[in-house]
Order: C-alpha cells, then sequence, then structure tokens
C-alpha cells in the first residue's frame, strides 16, 4: 500500500466548494463592515437590512476555519519534501507581502501627509506603534498597548493571526 492510497481521488487539487464557502465568508465580512456597520438613514427598511446583517460578523471565523483546513491539507501532504518550508514561506510571502506592505506604505503617506486633517476624517492617525505592523503583532495593540488600531488598517488585525498562525504551524506539522 502507498502513501497515496488512502487519499479520496476527488480532493485532489482544488476543493470548489471550500473555495466557494471562502467567497462567501469574505463577502460575510465586508457586507458586514460595509452595510452593516455604517449609520442607518431614517428608513425603517435600511434598518431591517442592517440588524438582519448582525451575525455576518461570522464571516471572520468561517473563514478562519477553512483556510486552516486548507493550509493544514498542503502542510501534511508536503511535510516530507525536502523544501517544506522553503515552498511554503515563498508562496504566502509572494501571495501576502505585496498587498499587505503596498497598503501600509498608503498608510504610512497618509499619516505622514497628515491627511486625517486634510480629508477631515479618522483613517490614519493611532497611538499604536508603527513596528507592530511589519511584525504583523497590531492584532495585540489592543491588548498589550489598550490602543485601537487607525481605521485604514483596522481589518489587518486577522491578517496578522493569520500570519502568527502561518509562522508556528508549519514547525508544528513538520516535528
Amino acid at each position: 500500500m502507498t502513501s497515496t492510497d488512502w487519499r479520496n481521488q476527488k480532493l485532489n487539487g482544488r476543493i470548489i466548494e471550500i473555495d466557494g464557502l471562502r467567497g462567501i465568508a469574505i463577502l460575510m465580512v465586508l457586507v458586514f463592515h460595509y452595510v452593516g456597520s455604517i449609520g442607518s438613514p431614517r428608513n425603517p427598511l435600511w434598518g431591517l437590512l442592517t440588524q438582519s446583517l448582525h451575525l455576518f460578523w461570522s464571516g471572520v471565523d468561517l473563514f478562519f476555519v477553512l483556510s486552516g483546513f486548507l493550509i493544514t491539507g498542503i502542510l501534511v501532504d508536503s511535510r516530507h519534501s525536502r523544501r517544506f518550508f522553503s515552498t511554503f514561506y515563498a508562496r504566502r510571502i509572494h501571495r501576502i507581502f505585496p498587498l499587505y506592505f503596498g497598503w501600509l506604505g498608503l498608510y504610512w503617506v497618509g499619516r505622514d501627509f497628515d491627511l486625517d486633517h486634510r480629508l477631515g476624517t479618522a483613517l490614519f492617525q493611532t497611538s499604536v506603534p508603527g513596528w507592530l505592523y511589519p511584525l504583523f503583532l497590531q492584532n495585540n495593540a489592543p491588548l498589550w498597548l489598550n490602543l485601537d488600531l487607525p481605521g485604514w488598517l483596522g481589518m489587518s488585525w486577522s491578517l496578522a493571526i493569520e500570519e502568527q498562525f502561518y509562522a508556528v504551524l508549519p514547525l508544528i506539522i513538520r516535528f
């Protein structure tokens, strides 16, 4: 019996249904933040709509569970590879870092050019130390420092948790 005999051949490659569920989870979070969290116009239908979106926050949890399942499967399947760590981390870096550090760069530009004052908004100003962001530790700012993340980077707490998971899980699976 070879190591591939136990595998379900239908599960080789992408699992379209899980990709679909991840897409739904992302949409739930976006709708929750961009529709459900904004102030209600004085219209009873709008109030009904925003109240019906109350549980859409759970899209983050659903996304974490599905991503954890998929990443764990990839790691378990490749745990004996000679290039286990380099392949896994190279894929993560190429997928996450360009967009994240570009977004982080836009935050620093907005902060340095005082765009909050110029635009009359509160997206960039914060007391959270800037060094937390490149290290993916910003999710700890509310716990360690009792500080809220700025609006521009408020959603990055979930990415920080995901990256912390990626830093630890490969070590656990390999060893």
